[in-house]
């Protein structure tokens, strides 16, 4: 039972980020400011085009690699296979997955989702998650669009109360309230639709705001990207979010 809550709460963990800003920014603001060598190492990072400035789309790009590297370490630097195995025959079956999690029922509740996830996943139609990109996939689900629709509509049903098809701003605040409703409301028809929703979850309304933000003091001759130079010179932006996701960045390339 203590593993099934353990392998349950890792599993979640991947999706926990429906409510939250995925980077835990908690243990980087009392990180040691970058130094001007490390902002300059970075910004050679970030520049994926090598013309010698960043455009936030870069920023986006250099994420994201960063985040799907991350998982895949995470895959391969766990023991899932074995965790995952109940009947130790050296294979995870669709159904053994799902049943893991919930009542143990894959009709029903958490499991259902869980077996929805993990058919999807399994990619080869074999009946097993085997390889390192099935693992990715429930585990990580933002690394498969099709595993992570799963996710998002399920999460979106359990905050639309009356099941009309939308949240409105009640719903939201009694299931949600991690981000601003107007922030997520992009139509701004006063309800969330799953697409906006699937936004929220993916986290990148968290990440769009820090960026954009970051990208409005860095850019002093707003030129829309920024130099080296604005990168180092930049005051007063350590408080910013998007300055510890740059920290994060940095201590993944070990700068």
């Amino acid at each position: 039972m203590v593993f099934a809550l353990l392998l349950r709460s890792a599993a979640l963990f991947s999706v926990s980020l429906a409510m939250d800003d995925p980077m835990d920014m908690s243990s980087l603001e009392a990180h040691t400011p970058l130094t001007s060598e490390q902002l300059r190492k970075l910004h050679e990072k970030l520049d994926l085009d090598s013309n010698g400035k960043v455009h936030i789309d870069e920023i986006h790009a250099q994420s994201k690699m960063v985040r799907d590297a991350d998982a895949l370490k995470d895959i391969r630097d766990s023991e899932w296979i074995e965790a995952l195995d109940a009947n130790k025959d050296g294979k995870i079956g669709v159904e053994e997955f799902a049943s893991q999690f919930g009542e143990g029922n894959v009709t029903e509740g958490d499991s259902l989702e869980w077996f929805e996830k993990a058919k999807i996943a399994d990619a080869d139609g074999d009946g097993f998650l085997t390889t390192e990109e099935e693992l990715l996939a429930v585990f990580h689900e933002q690394t498969n669009p099709e595993v992570f629709a799963v996710s998002v509509k399920h999460a979106f049903n359990r905050s639309d109360e009356d099941q009309d098809g939308t949240i409105s701003k009640e719903e939201y605040d009694n299931h949600v309230a991690s981000a601003d409703f107007d922030d997520i409301d992009a139509n701004k028809d006063g309800n969330i639709t799953v697409d906006e929703y699937g936004y929220l979850m993916s986290g990148q309304a968290f990440e769009d705001v820090a960026w954009k933000e970051l990208m409005e003091h860095a850019d002093k001759d707003n030129d829309s990207h920024i130099s080296a130079d604005e990168f180092v010179n930049s005051v007063n932006i350590t408080e910013l979010d998007g300055y510890h996701r740059l920290v994060g960045l940095a201590d993944h390339y070990e700068l």
